[in-house]
């Protein structure tokens, strides 16, 4: 029996494509079409060509109220999954919850931990509605499937051996300016946007990005036979960098996504960077560098799985010891054990497999009716799409180009080299039928 599409909007190419691919693979798995691409096409697809019903998977947590209520109308359903995780992440379970207000549009929300789950009940979210599944992406890191990194990280410019540093300092390099960026959060939070804490955030976050350019010049110098790849958020802007480091050792890049990097890194910096996460997830030597000054507004699960250091004789040195392990982390096995439990409260992957338990989920929501066919767009339409904006350039408003930068493109041969990949990781995944339904926007269905 035909089965309704789950629709995937993705905003963040390098941090939302492959936690979502891969879950729109799963799907497939279990015989449900899977609509997966740009935001902004998912929600086209919404206002002008729904025709049935939909298991709508929105990858933040207060979607828009006239396209939940459309999907609705149309006998579909509407799922959140917060691809940061619902806001800081927090031991006292503390994120956010928008969709509280509209939450009779919601049929379930999937959050990462039982943290989470507790906080936002105490919020007033219904507990019928909140579902503890974690995140189809930490699925890709446990042992069994961290190889799909390795392999779709060959495309890239990775040096031999080379020490990783994460810079998350957005608001000190904003992909806008600062007041446009400030102007940005107004737009989004309202009355809600506190400007003055915005502000300082800025300058707490100049002075740690002002460290960890100092501490990768000083760590290119210590070890000249390691590359030093900086890797700035996908929200920095990225001219920032240009003739930033005379060092021929250091390389600044955002290319791929955190992972592919992480993977094969002898070290791992950061400030309190959700990657910290991922590479103790994966097995590396984790550290947050914490100079003393300006240590507010931090983020405590990845401080609780790293090596909180404070100065630069510190990193240098317990650097020195991973590289003797080839990245291995160094922590002993209690403490490494304590941490993983600890952490098991905010991220259920720990201790099981989130795709399934969100696929799972849908059984509980049956549609009635037959469910709409998806047809892509014509070939001549989705070629003007593309020269349009071969056309337009940069030539946007200031939200466009900030989107345009997290959001760069989405190629067929990219979408079928990951799915290739993935069935290598996972031999039980089927053949899947790739076909592209829109501009930067895919089908896949089973075969």
């Amino acid at each position: 029996m035909m089965k309704p599409p789950v629709c995937l909007p993705l905003e963040i190419q390098n941090r939302d494509l492959d936690g979502r691919l891969y879950f729109a693979a799963k799907c497939v798995e279990a015989g449900y079409p899977a609509l997966i691409g740009i935001r902004a096409r998912i929600h086209r697809f919404f206002r002008k060509d729904l025709e049935g019903p939909v298991y709508y998977m929105s990858k933040g947590n207060k979607p828009s109220v006239p396209m939940q209520e459309k999907i609705k109308r149309m006998g579909g359903f509407v799922f959140l999954q917060d691809e940061e995780g619902g806001g800081e992440l927090f031991f006292d379970g503390e994120v956010g919850a928008g969709f509280i207000p509209t939450q009779h549009l919601v049929d379930k929300v999937f959050v990462w931990g039982e943290l989470q789950r507790k906080y936002t009940e105490k919020l007033g979210a219904d507990p019928a509605k909140l579902l503890v599944t974690g995140n189809p992406r930490f699925d890709l890191y446990k042992p069994e499937r961290s190889d799909f990194y390795k392999k779709i990280s060959k495309r890239l410019p990775i040096p031999d051996k080379f020490i990783l540093i994460a810079s998350n300092q957005e608001a000190a390099n904003p992909l806008l300016s600062h007041e446009q960026e400030k102007g940005h959060l107004r737009f989004i939070f309202g009355d809600d946007f506190d400007e003055q804490a915005y502000d300082e955030r800025a300058e707490r976050e100049k002075y740690r990005l002002n460290r960890l350019i100092a501490l990768a010049r000083r760590l290119a110098a210590t070890y000249p036979d390691h590359h030093i790849v900086f890797r700035p958020h996908p929200a920095e802007e990225m001219s920032f960098y240009d003739n930033l480091f005379a060092e021929k050792n250091i390389l600044v890049t955002n290319e791929g996504c955190s992972l592919e990097w992480i993977v094969n890194c002898d070290a791992f910096i950061h400030v309190d960077c959700t990657t910290g996460i991922e590479a103790f997830l994966v097995g590396k030597e984790v550290i947050s560098y914490l100079p003393p000054d300006h240590r507010e507004g931090l983020t405590e699960a990845p401080l609780e799985v790293s090596r909180i250091l404070g100065s630069e004789d510190d990193v240098v040195e317990v650097v020195g010891k991973a590289l003797a392990q080839d990245g291995r982390s160094t922590l002993p096995p209690e403490e490494k054990r304590r941490k993983e439990e600890k952490l098991s409260q905010l991220f259920a992957n720990i201790t099981m497999e989130s795709a399934p338990a969100m696929i799972a989920t849908f059984a509980e929501f049956p549609w009635e009716g037959t469910p709409q066919r998806l047809k892509p767009k014509s070939l001549i339409y989705r070629l003007a799409k593309k020269l349009r904006k071969i056309w337009k350039g940069d030539r946007l408003n200031e939200l466009d180009l900030r989107a345009r930068k997290k959001f760069p493109g989405l190629s067929m041969n990219e979408v079928r080299r990951k799915i290739e990949l993935f069935r290598e990781v996972e031999p039980t995944l089927p053949p899947i039928r790739i076909r592209e339904y829109d501009i930067d926007t895919f089908l896949l269905e089973p075969k």
